[in-house]
């Protein structure tokens, strides 16, 4: 194998080609991982720079006109060559006699440069790089400086190592590749334990966070102006994406302020002030600054996003739907552009529009809960919409749009009802007929009739629920945790479910909402939170499908059965306050919010039963195991009527 096909290349006397032939190779033939190879690789690279030197030196010796050919050279000989060596007629040069003898007096013979020299003329040119700021962001400069030869001598690796580490203390803006690239030539990751040793936590963080982050601050945009500071521009830059991590709003618009002063068309700048005035509420100027993105660098879509989200918040939907179709165009799959044009479309009142595109989203994403609730409320719109056209809307119509709701055609929750219902209540039923035998049974033998007026009254029911009409009665049913029945106006749903918070008092981990599980329901979708007005003052109250659904349809007045709970928490009223704060459908619902009572909605009411029958003459006592019968059977009912109205609920909105 010659020292030409080692390295790759053929033979020639440009060094500059050698050097970076010998870096690529050093790629696959690393010091570390294979040294037999590197040993080679370096043999093949000193002996084509000599043989390069050679070609140049006896270029310049010959007289011109005179071609010199020089045989290629090769790593290793065997007889046959040796023979053809010997065999070979002389080179033109060697015919040539050579020039006399100079003399120089005094010359001196410079040795070999020392460690310390090496070291220093690499961390010269390190520098001299990092200072041209155009130098130091392009990596194939960085790649040509990292292929020299002192980067690979024993023991001056772990000097340069210090040298460099000393020197990013204080000049440490770089592009990500250029991290990457000193990474991969240091092997910072695998001596972290020895950098924290020795060198500051900070700096070490800094520069893992550089090799690690996912947004990137590119370097990739700038272009070269007269005056302008571009270290100062990235140290700012920097800076300010570091405060708007941590929502420190202030910092971030100082450094944003004076990075753009020095360099004013930065994407990666202009996209990080849009955050910062979105975040303050500044939409006008957010919307300049999207503008200005957009003019800088027109084939990048965050600036489109950015900007359709302003002109959201704005109301200026029909603009909104153009920056979202531009993103579409670009980048069909865009769940966002996707999930923000249905809202613009829903706020137009161009259902079908808003139905199809949450369609899209959720072909791509079947969990996404704010595309089903987005659909749910333009499949109620559009029901409603059609019941308010015609007295008798055409049913062929509103069963795909019920289907889709969850609700059932009629014989189809029928089907479902009495599934559920066998599957619930057979073992009552089975009860109940036991009972009723042994019950005939105990009648047949003593059958002796008694006086009508002395016949036992029946079994009556009594509710527990208390009903609430004011604001005081609701507090004071909500520190007794009463079953209550209320009749609340004015209900909407802002689009909120139930979230998880620690409770302080018990350490533990609960759900502000409970859950419908905690009664045995079939129903896993509960929490939802609803509002109401009671005595003029907004009521917040949770629920499942069912309470929700029927919310959408704006009844007058809404009867509801549940209970009243003493709001604990200040959590439960952030989570409402920040999801309608910003929803002009809900001012008035936040102006009278009641913060001290809340209320959970059931789908079953709690019985007491009473069975008080008056005193039976002495002439007739009923026998013991009667009673006993009686009060079984009475149980199994009222058993089997609590799971009939569960069931009819879980299948009928």
């Amino acid at each position: 194998m010659t020292w030409w096909s080692l390295l790759g290349i053929s033979p020639t006397d440009d060094e500059s080609v050698i050097k970076k032939a010998y870096a690529q190779k050093l790629k696959i033939f690393h010091p570390e991982e294979d040294p037999e190879g590197y040993q080679k690789l370096r043999e093949a690279y000193d002996r084509a720079i000599k043989y390069a030197k050679a070609q140049r030196k006896k270029q310049m010796d010959v007289p011109a006109g005179l071609d010199i050919l020089i045989p290629e050279p090769v790593l290793e000989s065997d007889d046959r060559e040796r023979e053809q060596e010997a065999d070979r007629e002389p080179l033109l040069d060697e015919r040539i006699p050579p020039p006399p003898k100079v003399h120089l007096q005094d010359t001196i013979i410079n040795p070999a440069p020392s460690m310390a020299m090496q070291i220093n003329d690499f961390m010269g040119q390190f520098q001299a790089l990092y200072q041209h700021f155009f130098s130091r962001i392009d990596s194939e400069k960085w790649t040509l400086l990292l292929s020299s030869d002192v980067l690979w001598q024993v023991g001056y690796k772990q000097q340069l190592n210090d040298r460099v580490m000393q020197f990013l203390q204080t000049h440490h803006h770089f592009p990500k590749d250029v991290w990457q690239l000193l990474e991969s030539n240091f092997r910072w990751r695998e001596e972290k334990e020895y950098l924290l040793r020795r060198f500051p936590e900070q700096l070490i963080t800094y520069i893992f966070k550089q090799l690690d982050q996912l947004w990137e601050l590119r370097y990739s945009h700038f272009k070269a102006y007269e005056g302008v500071d571009y270290d100062r521009f990235v140290d700012y830059r920097e800076q300010a994406l570091d405060a708007l991590i941590a929502n420190d709003l202030e910092l971030a618009g100082r450094c944003m302020t004076e990075a753009h002063a020095i360099y004013p068309d930065d994407p990666d700048l202009l996209r990080m002030q849009c955050e910062y005035y979105l975040r303050i509420g500044d939409a006008e100027r957010a919307l300049i600054a999207c503008n200005h993105a957009i003019r800088v660098s027109p084939d990048e879509l965050d600036g489109y996003y950015y900007r359709a989200q302003i002109q959201y918040s704005a109301e200026h939907y029909h603009d909104a739907i153009g920056d979202c179709e531009h993103i579409l165009s670009r980048k069909p799959e865009s769940l966002h552009a996707l999930w923000l044009q249905a809202r613009c479309y829903m706020m137009l009142g161009e259902m079908e529009h808003a139905k199809t595109r949450y369609i899209q989203v959720l072909n791509q994403n079947p969990y996404d809960f704010e595309a089903t609730t987005g659909l749910a409320q333009v499949n109620a719109q559009l029901a409603e919409s059609l019941m308010a056209k015609s007295e008798k809307p055409d049913k062929r119509v509103l069963a795909p749009l019920f289907k889709e709701l969850g609700k059932p055609a009629w014989i189809g929750a029928t089907v479902m009802f009495l599934h559920i219902l066998l599957r619930r209540t057979w073992i009552y039923g089975l009860l109940l007929v036991i009972g009723l035998l042994f019950l005939n049974g105990t009648l047949s033998k003593d059958s002796a009739p008694y006086p009508e007026p002395l016949a036992p009254k029946a079994i009556s029911t009594t509710q527990s629920a208390v009903e609430v009409q004011t604001q005081e009665d609701l507090r004071r049913s909500g520190q007794q945790k009463q079953n209550i029945i209320v009749g609340l106006t004015m209900v909407k749903c802002p689009d909120m479910y139930s979230d998880y918070i620690r409770d302080e008092s018990s350490g533990t981990t609960k759900a502000i909402y409970p859950g419908f599980n905690e009664v045995g329901g079939i129903s896993p979708d509960y929490g939802y939170v609803c509002l109401g007005y009671l005595d003029d003052k907004t009521v917040i109250f949770t629920g499942n499908i069912h309470h929700w659904s029927a919310a959408l349809y704006k009844p007058p007045l809404y009867k509801l059965k549940g209970r009243a709970t003493k709001i604990a928490s200040p959590d439960l009223l952030k989570a409402v306050e920040s999801r309608i704060s910003n929803d002009p459908r809900f001012d008035s619902y936040l102006d009278n919010l009641n913060v001290d009572t809340y209320i959970e909605a059931r789908d079953e009411n709690e019985l007491v039963l009473t069975n008080i029958p008056p005193p039976l003459p002495e002439e007739w006592r009923a026998p013991k195991a009667l009673y006993v019968y009686a009060g079984l059977i009475c149980c199994i009912l009222a058993l089997l009527i609590r799971e009939i109205r569960r069931t009819y609920r879980a299948v009928q909105f």
